[in-house]
């Protein structure tokens, strides 16, 4: 690894490190440097599409949706929390593959959300990951309120709606729940818990 220290080069150039990769005998340049801006930390991606690749991210709208079900008992009350991201790229990539905690971005897209997420650029034959933080654009949140009394009755049933997002509630055994976010009949995300055990 080297990292550039000349005095004429830009910002980008001071801060990036490159290493190589040989694949199939050609010779792939990587950099890392930081990027802030809708997607921020040390993104690591091919020294050619570098730019492309931070632009796409750094310009990315992204809305957080979090939904939350509270449990209301005769004793004790409790909630659950699931958050799901809605990313909708600045422009479809031609020469590279983003995919975003395991979930390839080309049009709108709705990933599970984490704080810090893993985001993968695919170039060739080269693939890299970097872990970077999401500053969502939009949060959007909605609650619930469910008896406890009433769950082990409401398998699959949508607790809330939230443009074209479903919270739904589905009975693993009696006390035992997960709480998903569907959209189009596809699970997103999802969470768990144990109620009056």
């Amino acid at each position: 690894m080297s990292k550039s220290s000349t005095g004429t080069s830009s910002h980008f150039e001071q801060t990036k490190r490159e290493t190589s990769s040989v694949h199939a005998s050609i010779r792939v340049s990587i950099v890392t440097s930081p990027i802030n801006g809708t997607f921020s930390g040390n993104l690591t991606a091919p020294a050619e599409i570098f730019r492309d690749v931070e632009k796409f991210l750094e310009e990315m709208n992204a809305t957080l949706y979090s939904f939350e079900a509270r449990i209301i008992g005769n004793e004790s009350n409790s909630s659950i929390t699931v958050y799901v991201l809605k990313l909708v790229p600045p422009f479809i990539p031609k020469d590279f593959e983003v995919t975003i905690n395991a979930h390839p971005i080309n049009e709108t897209t709705f990933v599970p959300y984490a704080w810090t997420i893993p985001v993968s650029v695919e170039f060739g034959n080269v693939t890299t990951t970097s872990y970077l933080k999401v500053s969502p654009g939009n949060v959007i949140k909605g609650t619930g309120n469910l008896m406890e009394s009433e769950l082990d009755n409401l398998n699959g049933s949508t607790i809330l709606t939230i443009n074209g997002l479903r919270f739904v509630v589905l009975v693993s055994k009696p006390g035992s729940y997960i709480f998903a976010v569907f959209h189009n009949d596809t699970e997103i995300s999802s969470g768990g818990m144990e109620v009056g055990r």
